[in-house]
Order: structure tokens, then sequence, then C-alpha cells
């Protein structure tokens, strides 16, 4: 074995790679590798497990990740730093088990927690989308706007419009006409 501080972030770089490549097995097991032989750096165990629970939600062995999640979850508890990304891994998790208070409570966390824009737009409208499915049309009226009003890409900008006219209509809430609303 060589000794490195970074051999760590390499094993969860190769990870993240099989992972995108779509290889979710190899990715799971570059995952456990780093779990089990650098656990006493916290940031790299967090990304480990968070990783492996997405990797093996993929496959859909959901069980196995349930039970990562518990272990991040816990290990998280008391952590202000290095968070959100491991929130968001809970909220996915709640919404594959279909629990969407869960996931609200997580995805808010999440966002609370977050210093990356992208992903706070990402995680809003997804926030927006759960409030509209157990329609909580305030909320989810309110973070659509949010979701506006931010420099979010185009195309959830554009979903974002629509789900609010939407809601608009649905509500009765004052509106001009629709076709109007759309064009504009």
């Amino acid at each position: 074995k060589a000794y490195s501080n970074y051999l760590d972030e390499a094993y969860i770089l190769l990870g993240k790679a099989q992972f995108y490549k779509g290889n979710y097995f190899n990715a799971a097991e570059y995952f456990s590798y780093t779990t089990k032989n650098y656990r006493q750096n916290t940031k790299s165990y967090i990304e480990a497990l968070n990783w492996k629970a997405r990797s093996l939600m993929q496959v859909r062995r959901l069980s196995e990740a349930g039970s990562l999640l518990d272990t991040l979850a816990y290990t998280i508890a008391g952590l202000k730093k290095n968070t959100a990304e491991p929130l968001a891994t809970l909220a996915q998790m709640a919404i594959y088990q279909h629990k969407y208070t869960e996931a609200i409570s997580f995805l808010k966390d999440a966002i609370k927690a977050s210093n990356n824009n992208p992903n706070k737009i990402r995680w809003t409208y997804i926030l927006a989308q759960l409030s509209e499915q157990q329609k909580n049309f305030e909320n989810a009226l309110l973070y659509y706007r949010k979701v506006e009003k931010s420099n979010a890409p185009f195309e959830i900008y554009f979903n974002a419009n629509l789900h609010r006219i939407k809601i608009n209509a649905l509500s009765g809430g004052k509106t001009l006409n629709r076709q109007d609303e759309l064009l504009r």
C-alpha cells in the first residue's frame, strides 16, 4: 500500500466515475472500500457512504441503501458542514418509499446547508413538486416563484412557470388570461 493524503479522494473519484458510467456495482465496491479503510476521515467516510447509498438505490437494492442511510443520518447528526448532499440522498430515499413529508423536511434542511446554487435551485424545484403533490398549493407556488426568480436553467425555469400558471388556474387565483401568461 502506498501512503498518501489523497488515496481516499482517489477511490471516491474512481467510484464516482463508475457511477456516472452506469456501473453501479463497481461504484458501490469502490465506496465500500473507502468506507472500510478510511473511516477515521469523517468527510471521506460521509461522502463514500452517501455515494454507495446512491449506487444501491440505482440498482433498486433499497433495503441495503436504507441501512446505509441510517448510518449516514447518525453520522451527520451533529455536523454543520458537508451535510447537504447526504440530506438530499435521504430525501431521495424518502421519495422512493413514498414518504413525501419526510422528503420535504430533508430537502428544506439540504437547501439550508448547501452552498451550491445549482443544487439549491434543483432541490427547490423538487420541493415545489412535492408540495404540489401533497396539495399544498401555497407552498408550491412559493417554491416555483423562488425557482423563477433564481438563475435557473431554462428548462427548470420554463417548467416552474408552467406549473405556477397551472396552480393559479386550479386555485382560482387572480390571473390574466392563461394564453397571455403563456405568451408572456
